[in-house]
Formats: C-alpha cells, structure tokens, sequence
C-alpha cells in the first residue's frame, strides 16, 4: 500500500510537472468484475492561484482575539449575554448627585437572540444632576485625540420619557473627552446612532469608560439598552474590524485567511459562510 502511494504521487508530480492531463483508474484487487472509480487530473488548467510561500492567518475567538481584539466594538457584554449576573457584567450604575440601579431584565427581549438587556432605574436627578449606565470596556476603553466613535445602540424607555440620553467617553475619573445627545425614546425598542468625538486634547489612555446617562431629567422613569457600540477606528467603512490591528495582519499579504470551527462565526451547524469568507477576503487585501 505504502508503495502504491507512493508511485501515484509521482506519477501526479510527472502529470503537473509537465502540465498533462492524467487518468488513473482504480479497482479492486482480486475481484475482475468489481466497479471502478476514476481520478482525473488537468494539471495544465490552473483554476485558483495559490500563494507561493501559502503563508495566511487562522482566527479563533480565544483569549479576546476577536470580541475585545479585531472586533472594533470597545463596548463589553454589549448585548448582557456574558453571563448571567445582575447586573451585567462589565456595567455599573453612574451618578453625579442623583440616584438610581441597573440590573439586567428579560422582560421585554429586543428579539429573541437578545433577550437580555441592561434595565436603568432613575432616582432622583435633578438640574446639575446625572443617573447613568457606564462600561468598562476590555480592560478600559482607548482613547486618542481628535478621532471619531460611532456609536450604534437599541434602547426604549417607561411611557413619558423621550430623552434626552447623553453619551460620552470619559476617563475612569469622570473627565468627558467626547459627548453627544439623543432623543426621541418610546415604550418599544428603537435604534439610535451617534458619533463621539474626541477633542484635540484628549491624552492617549485606555483609563476611560463608556457612559449612557440622564443628565437632570427622567426622574422616576427607567430606560433599557441592549446591542451597545462604540466603534474606534476601523480598517474599512464597512465589517467593524479595528484597523491598527488588520492592518498589521494586511501587511503580511497572507495567501490565505482561515476560520475553523470552534467560534461565533461557525455556529452549532456546519453550513457554507460565503458571504463572511468574502469580507474577510476583502478586509485583508
């Protein structure tokens, strides 16, 4: 068998060496009457290039290599589905002289993939006043001077309650780097966008946190989140990947860019993900 193999490998190299069409037949042994199977092979037709070297990147969600690392979102359990604490992890409530408590809450599900969200209770917050929900981010947030953050987040609020919401980056110290309003929050779910800003003097640190607050206003109401986004800088208008990272990956110029099983991208069902393969594709030229 090992000598079998060994023929048909050279026979192979002869056929793509010299660019030849090769037709081997195969039988079982002992039996004339057996069935066949053929193996053709065109060597003088290339169909797809490969990379001389076939140098390429393999991706796993390990260890914040993807969700924390070439996912641009700075935003942790930004869908409250990272365990099962209330409230949820990576979130804390924020006040500047008002009240108020988060905790997470399945009452209403933004749909059912996401059926938990971040629940934020508002106390007493008066003129001057602020009740909010901050994230930690993956071991704080960065921060550079003069960048944008787009920021993308469902959310909806108790009946008499239509905003504003306010949105920062700030140092883990309370000092705003960047900050936006929203408006317009009903009783059902609604998506709201947004950009960050940061100013020219902003210092160069991961010591900050992400803030969604009420500032002096919703005394008494309470306000859900869920699907939370505050993208730094990425690496093309569309895929959310952080580009300072896939442009260290770009500059390989791989042959190839792999995505086993065993991540969020697979799934429990092993189906074809020609549509992602093609982004990934087109991230890494």
């Amino acid at each position: 068998m090992a000598h079998g193999r060994r023929l048909l490998s050279g026979i192979l190299g002869a056929a793509l060496t010299f660019g030849t069409t090769l037709i081997v037949t195969f039988g079982s042994p002992g039996t004339a009457s057996a069935a066949t199977a053929t193996l053709a092979v065109d060597a003088g037709h290339t169909t797809a290039a490969v990379n001389p070297t076939q140098f390429g990147h393999i991706v796993e969600d390990i260890n914040h290599s993807v969700e924390g690392g070439l996912n641009a979102n700075t935003v942790r359990n930004s869908t409250m589905k990272e365990g099962t604490a209330s409230p949820p992890s990576s979130w804390s409530l924020v006040t500047t002289g008002g009240s108020g408590a988060v905790s997470a809450d399945t009452a209403v599900p933004l749909n059912t993939a996401n059926p938990r969200s971040l629940r934020l209770d508002i106390g007493t917050n008066g003129a001057g006043q602020r009740v909010g929900a901050a994230n930690a981010g993956f071991y704080g947030i960065g921060v550079r001077p003069s960048t944008n953050y787009p920021v993308a987040f469902w959310a909806r609020a108790t009946a008499g309650f239509t905003g504003p919401l306010t949105v920062t980056l700030e140092s883990t110290a309370g000092a705003v780097h960047a900050s936006a309003t929203v408006t317009g929050l009903t009783t059902g779910w609604k998506k709201f966008t947004t950009t960050l800003t940061t100013s020219a003097s902003a210092p160069v640190s991961t010591a900050n946190r992400f803030v969604i607050s009420a500032d002096g206003t919703g005394a008494g109401r309470s306000v859900w989140l869920n699907s939370v986004q505050c993208l730094g800088p990425t690496f093309a208008p569309a895929g959310g990947i952080r580009k300072d990272l896939e442009q260290l990956l770009a500059d390989t110029k791989p042959g190839f860019f792999r995505v086993p099983g065993g991540n969020y991208l697979e799934g429990g069902v092993l189906v074809p993900h020609q549509a992602t393969f093609a982004l990934c594709a087109t991230q890494t030229r």
